[in-house]
């Protein structure tokens, strides 16, 4: 009987040295939930890796939907193998059909001036509640979603175009640093565009509301330590022409900036 467990289906079956192929987690939409294939892409783009080094960067396109029913292919193309850096292109298709390009960036680490924005006073992720959790609009079944997710209350003093997420994963990444990875950028495609939604008054799932990834762009700089609570603090400079555009920082639970995120998605009344 196969494994439908979450980490089981992340992880992708190598079919040639550039070429894997995947399954897709189930919840209860028609189509490929964003998150896993960035996560997905990163597990195929950093196992045709020469050495051991990890993303700095990722930038994906979405151009079709995906069927959670049909498997999935990963082809990568090495793009560069440097002395510090490692470049990727990964395809995500499905029958033939081009459903994500992404690039992955890897770099070594080295010393460096070090310096990071200051992290939003806002509560702390044990100091929440229930009342606080995130209904994403995936599935009813909040426990099929493989992560722990608490907005803090909007009448904190924040800006209307903001929102600060605690999100913490459910899967075990035992601190293997490629999960770690791969796991924030699964639950990163979940939670930026909250900022956008905000100043309209609208929630995931409302009737009617199509809101759906159109590129997603993060980087890493440090690890992120997505077995502990991390806060994922958004900001919409703007939404319009059916569109909407987010940029978040994602800061441990000491304050210290792990990661940032850029994400535009469709934002309008009706079908994509």
């Amino acid at each position: 009987m196969p494994d439908n467990s979450a980490k089981a289906l992340l992880t992708l079956e190598r079919q040639d040295e550039l070429i894997f192929s995947g399954r897709s987690i189930r919840f209860d939409t028609p189509v490929i939930f964003g998150g896993q294939l960035l996560a997905q892409s990163l597990y195929a783009a950093a196992n045709t890796l020469p050495r051991g080094c990890f993303a700095n960067h990722l930038s994906a396109h979405f151009l079709n939907y995906g069927n959670p029913e049909v498997d999935l292919q990963f082809q990568v193309r090495v793009i560069k193998d440097g002395q510090s850096t490692n470049i990727r292109q990964v395809e995500v298709t499905q029958a033939g059909r081009l459903l994500m390009l992404s690039m992955v960036s890897f770099a070594q680490t080295s010393a460096g001036y070090e310096f990071f924005s200051a992290m939003p006073d806002v509560p702390q992720a044990d100091t929440l509640t229930d009342d606080n959790s995130i209904r994403f609009g995936l599935t009813a079944d909040q426990s099929a979603f493989p992560f722990s997710m608490v907005g803090c209350p909007d009448d904190i003093g924040h800006d209307v175009n903001t929102s600060s997420i605690w999100v913490r994963a459910l899967i075990d990444t035992d601190h293997n640093r490629l999960w770690q990875q791969m796991l924030f950028a699964f639950v990163s495609d979940a939670t930026v565009l909250q900022s956008a939604l905000r100043p309209h008054r609208l929630n995931f799932g409302d009737p009617g509301l199509t809101v759906a990834t159109m590129n997603h762009t993060l980087w890493f700089h440090r690890m992120p330590e997505i077995e502990d609570w991390m806060l994922i603090h958004s900001n919409s400079p703007s939404t319009g022409s059916g569109r909407g555009l987010s940029v978040a920082s994602a800061f441990n639970g000491s304050g210290e900036l792990q990661c940032t995120v850029a994400q535009e998605g469709v934002l309008k009344r009706g079908s994509a």
